[in-house]
């Protein structure tokens, strides 16, 4: 027979897990943070495109025909640039690529160009110049490539307007008619605005001696990108 006192001790013993059990408890919630934090995700998105339209009858124009040594042509329609972006404003680039003829563009001098060379120039104006504008102040007066206003075509690529390198290029002077400053190409997504359209317009120089007489074919890429 157990007396009274072995009883209390049992039950004494049967209290001290219960009391482990707690002191466990506030120790747990002693070391809990007392802040917290979450990670969110954006993922911006953007987009642009370019068109480089000529128009009905282009083969024809874009043919320019038999032109002797020492002369010079021209392009006497344009060729019209849309840009659409969703960007504030969306840059271009543009570089020239003699596909076929055995020439080479010319890169020290475009008004003078040197055997089995040819001298071009690209000038983007604004919708309102219907005709290729003369040789003169802004339009086709640049000598060499990638310098300061120069508008002569090379196999670089090059910036047009002003780019990252701060040169300003393929663009007329300002004041000359259908001047832009070629910063502003975009349209919205849904339809075009006055400042997502250009025109392009080309002009060529031959050398004087030539030792090929095959047609000179020139390819010209116009690429839209993020503004620099």
């Amino acid at each position: 027979m157990k007396t009274h006192k072995e009883n209390e001790m049992k039950m004494q013993t049967k209290r001290w897990p219960a009391a482990l059990a707690l002191l466990a408890g506030l120790a747990v919630n002693a070391s809990a943070a007392d802040t917290d934090s979450l990670a969110v995700t954006i993922t911006p998105e953007a987009s642009y495109s370019l068109t480089l339209s000529t128009g009905p009858g282009a083969g024809d124009w874009l043919n320019l025909g038999v032109v002797p040594l020492s002369g010079s042509t021209w392009t006497v329609r344009p060729a019209t640039v849309t840009v659409t972006s969703s960007y504030t404003n969306t840059d271009l680039t543009l570089i020239g690529t003699m596909l076929s003829g055995g020439w080479a563009l010319e890169d020290v001098d475009a008004s003078a160009p040197t055997a089995d060379r040819l001298g071009a120039w690209a000038v983007f104006t604004d919708t309102s110049v219907a005709a290729s504008p003369g040789q003169a102040s802004g339009y086709f007066s640049g000598i060499a490539p990638d310098t300061t206003g120069s508008d002569v075509i090379d196999d670089i690529v090059q910036d047009v307007g002003t780019g990252a390198d701060g040169k300003i290029m393929f663009v007329a002077a300002p004041g000359d008619a259908g001047y832009r400053s070629m910063e502003d190409n975009k349209s919205t997504m849904s339809g075009d605005t006055p400042a997502a359209t250009s025109h392009l317009w080309l002009r060529f120089k031959l050398p004087p001696t030539t030792t090929n007489l095959d047609p000179k074919v020139l390819q010209l890429t116009v690429t839209a990108g993020a503004p620099n």
